[in-house]
């Protein structure tokens, strides 16, 4: 229990230690004017990380670095290395081959730290390609305004037909709060467009997840959103 709490708290010495561990294994270089991260693997667990926690239980070699990555707040890399957000990521994404570790972990590290900054960048550059698990945590720590935008911007930019499978219906699940007006008009537009176009009836499990929904939509559009599930639901 105290490990866990220890690992909650960003200028702890546990994530001190975590950040000394990472550094003996990652380092930043630059190739042709472009920062690149590059990193060696830990062999094994030692003692002194074994009694912080971390085993070989966490599998491999990458596993292990992936874990004590995670330990490490994400804005302590800036400034290490004196970078922006931006450009941290960017030199994460320059190390083309390796790139999704740091992802990953950096993807627990906002989760852990509920680090509302580095949350909605990294879900740019990185959500598509995080394994489900990791897009569930980064999710929990986006601000909702910042996911209501995403999720516009996925439903209003037409490169992706709605269906109920598309990736901003999952994100709708995670917001908490009443949709904004914009958000909602969006949705039941598009809504609307697709079942009119398929002449479609959705399925029981569909259906319950729309009627979830409107538990979400503002007031004074509850009835528009009604009357479009009535017509098809």
């Amino acid at each position: 229990m105290i490990k866990k709490l220890l690992s909650l708290l960003p200028d702890s010495r546990f994530c001190q230690r975590m950040l000394n561990r990472a550094l003996s294994h990652v380092k930043m270089t630059q190739i042709d004017g472009k920062n690149i991260i590059r990193f060696t693997y830990p062999q094994k667990a030692d003692a002194s990380m074994i009694r912080d926690g971390i085993t070989d239980t966490y599998a491999n070699a990458i596993g292990l670095l992936k874990r004590v990555i995670s330990y490490v707040p994400v804005r302590y890399w800036c400034e290490l290395w004196n970078l922006s957000p931006q450009e941290l990521l960017d030199a994460v994404a320059n190390h083309q081959h390796n790139q999704s570790i740091f992802r990953e972990a950096f993807a627990w590290s906002v989760f852990r730290f509920e680090d509302t900054v580095f949350a909605p960048l990294i879900f740019d550059c990185a959500y598509q390609d995080l394994e489900v698990k990791e897009q569930e945590l980064l999710l929990q720590v986006m601000p909702e305004e910042s996911l209501s935008e995403k999720i516009i911007d996925m439903l209003d930019n037409g490169k992706q037909e709605f269906r109920f499978n598309h990736p901003a219906v999952t994100l709708l699940m995670h917001l908490k709060d009443t949709w904004s007006e914009r958000l909602s008009h969006v949705f039941m537009e598009s809504l609307s467009r697709y079942l009119k176009q398929r002449n479609f009836y959705p399925d029981k499990d569909t259906r319950m997840m729309l009627i979830t929904f409107t538990y979400r939509i503002p007031g004074n559009l509850k009835n528009d959103y009604i009357k479009t599930l009535s017509i098809y639901t």
